[in-house]
């Protein structure tokens, strides 16, 4: 009977124990995380599907990402149709951006100087690879998909606490 109140004894004070160690103990802080800004440049190519034609595309963006691992912040590209009648006559937009580290929207304007009209452009940019579609004033649409160096924005930083 004394071993088994003994050992019923000992398994209060095991589950317990460790309760009671950290109660005393004073916790560190918990980790905080900052955001991270940066700016890249890309270089890719894509179709655009209107036009029936490749470009090359460049770009820089501007991306701010905060604590919770939002990103948000603004694109510059230039599209430069490489084949066909409008050889050289670019395509420029300026592009808000929404989104996570991996996958941003995008949304903005620009003009095309081949067709010569200002759009509305829309697309989402994930690692490496574009799409979307500009609407031209007139009416005209032109969806495009792409490949790019871009490999996504960077993360929320790791903040270490200090006991």
């Amino acid at each position: 009977m004394k071993t088994k109140t003994a050992l019923l004894a000992l398994f209060c004070f095991m589950q317990l124990a460790p309760q009671w160690a950290v109660a005393g103990a004073p916790l560190p802080p918990p980790s905080q995380y900052s955001g991270k800004s940066e700016t890249v440049f890309s270089l890719g190519i894509q179709f655009d599907f209107g036009d029936m034609q490749p470009e090359i595309v460049g770009a820089v963006r501007r991306t701010k990402t905060d604590e919770s691992n939002d990103v948000y912040g603004g694109k510059l590209d230039v599209a430069i149709p490489i084949l066909g009648d409008d050889n050289f006559k670019p395509t420029v937009r300026a592009l808000g951006l929404l989104g996570t580290p991996d996958f941003q929207g995008e949304a903005g304007l620009g003009f095309d100087f081949a067709s010569q009209q200002a759009l509305v452009g829309a697309g989402v940019q994930a690692p490496y690879v574009n799409g979307g579609l500009n609407l031209q004033f007139d009416g005209e649409l032109h969806p495009y998909i792409g490949v790019n160096s871009y490999d996504g924005a960077a993360s929320r930083q790791l903040v270490p606490s200090i006991p």
